[in-house]
């Protein structure tokens, strides 16, 4: 028997996926190369499967390396100038790309979701220093009860 996949899992409940996209994994949803800049994008997604509406501040996804240390998502400015240092080093007789330019596509892929209603699915990254993770946390609060649920997802 095979696992499903997680777009395809339809059981009722609150569904937390953290993925780390290292590397050239990066290239199929960014232009930049966010390596270089020591930034590891993480896609966070959830599926909300409940009649509950839930809140969750992006600063609550940590990522965990494995001795423990818990890591709490680079600020929108703070990674773009990471990315676009490199990318000023690196050019050479190519152009690299503006500080404006980054932020402004780090901001496009960005996971801003405060709110996940009932049977809404949200998705967008987030972004941490380049590091080894053994998993990532996520808080999530249930609005009306205002009782939280945290995951952790193992890498």
């Amino acid at each position: 028997m095979r696992a499903r996949p997680f777009e395809e899992k339809q059981h009722k409940g609150l569904q937390v996926w953290l993925r780390p996209v290292p590397g050239l994994g990066a290239k199929l949803d960014f232009s930049l190369d966010l390596e270089a800049g020591g930034v590891l994008p993480v896609l966070v997604t959830i599926n909300n499967v409940t009649t509950h509406s839930y809140r969750l501040e992006p600063d609550d996804v940590v990522l965990i390396a494995a001795d423990g240390t818990r890591v709490p998502p680079l600020a929108l400015a703070d990674a773009a100038q990471h990315v676009a240092t490199p990318a000023a080093k690196h050019a050479g007789h190519g152009v690299a790309p503006a500080l404006g330019a980054v932020t402004q596509e780090l901001r496009s892929h960005l996971f801003t979701a405060r709110t996940v209603a009932p049977k809404e699915r949200v998705s967008g990254y987030l972004y941490y220093p380049v590091a080894s993770y053994a998993k990532g946390r996520a808080v999530l609060e249930d609005i009306a009860s205002e009782e939280s649920e945290g995951f952790v997802v193992e890498f």
